[in-house]
């Protein structure tokens, strides 16, 4: 595999406070690779280190190969980068905004405009000014002016901030499109975990700094456990049913009245009459698989159980 990012024992310092703390990543060509982490986990500080926004402290950031650092940018004309909230001149229209871009990227291309317009779908207001654009639509020309130079490796922090469910699914129909057809690499971040579920091939998780997994995709859903999920009337019942009459320890309570059973899944239908013999209310029963979400909440210790 070839690497297009990799980075070692990666480093930042606040005055004393370290908030990225010797990452190891790694991203091969063809990824879409999903960074998950909690607000003030340390993903922006990391991502701005590696689009050469700010420095680091210690440790190294290799791009296609090339040791690089925040000084230099020649790499950049191969990387299209969102950054959470893009800015733009507000009095100038979407076309004039991206013209400038592609001057200062040196793209030789006049068409593109045209062209990654039309494919975030505002090729019809092109020439309105970008001051009169809603959040969504700003992020839709965020994502023209990252495409724009027609990037070997994409870098979206939080790509469909401000997007309706129609805009947010389009958006990641442009990322598997870019990642099958051209074998785009893709690094993502984004609080919204289902989107991620959708797309990534690989995931990597930060928390408090460290980066505490880096998987494939593929093997985080030969991780993830299946569970038998109830909601009863009186949970605390439902509890001792399960440890006294069912022999059932590998539970967890949640909020709202919803306990999740990892061992004996399979034997609903005992657990049912047990529930009703002994006078709990099952108004909902039904197996399921731990989603990514769950996966980030237990890795995270932020799992909503009371």
């Amino acid at each position: 595999m070839e690497p297009i990012l990799k980075t070692m024992d990666l480093t930042k310092k606040y005055k004393n406070e370290i908030v990225v703390d010797k990452i190891n990543m790694t991203i091969n060509k063809g990824d879409i690779y999903g960074f998950l982490g909690r607000n003030g986990a340390g993903k922006t500080t990391t991502l701005k280190m590696i689009m050469g926004q700010t420095s680091l402290n210690s440790g190294y950031i290799e791009v296609f190969g090339e040791n690089i650092s925040y000084k230099n940018y020649q790499y950049k004309s191969r990387i299209g980068i969102l950054t959470e909230t893009p800015a733009f001149y507000p009095k100038l229209t979407a076309k004039d905004n991206l013209e400038i871009h592609r001057r200062c990227m040196g793209i030789q291309d006049k068409k593109r405009i045209a062209e990654v317009l039309a494919l975030v779908e505002l090729g019809n207001e092109g020439s309105k000014s970008v001051g009169k654009f809603s959040l969504g639509m700003k992020q839709r020309l965020g994502v023209a002016r990252a495409l724009l130079n027609s990037p070997e490796f994409l870098i979206l922090d939080e790509p469909t901030n401000g997007l309706d469910p129609v805009g947010i699914s389009h958006i990641r129909e442009i990322i598997l499109k870019l990642n099958k057809q051209r074998n785009t690499t893709v690094l993502i971040c984004s609080h919204i975990l289902s989107e991620i579920e959708h797309m990534a091939t690989k995931i990597g998780v930060i928390n408090n700094g460290i980066l505490i997994e880096e998987v494939l995709y593929k093997e985080l859903e030969e991780k993830n456990k299946t569970y038998l999920q109830i909601r009863v009337n009186n949970q605390r019942k439902a509890a001792t049913i399960l440890e006294q009459k069912c022999g059932i320890s590998q539970y967890k309570v949640y909020e709202d009245n919803i306990i999740r059973i990892f061992d004996n899944v399979y034997e609903a239908e005992n657990i049912n009459k047990q529930m009703i013999d002994n006078g709990v209310l099952i108004r909902e029963l039904k197996v399921n698989r731990e989603t990514l979400e769950d996966y980030f909440l237990r890795l995270t210790g932020g799992e909503k159980s009371v």
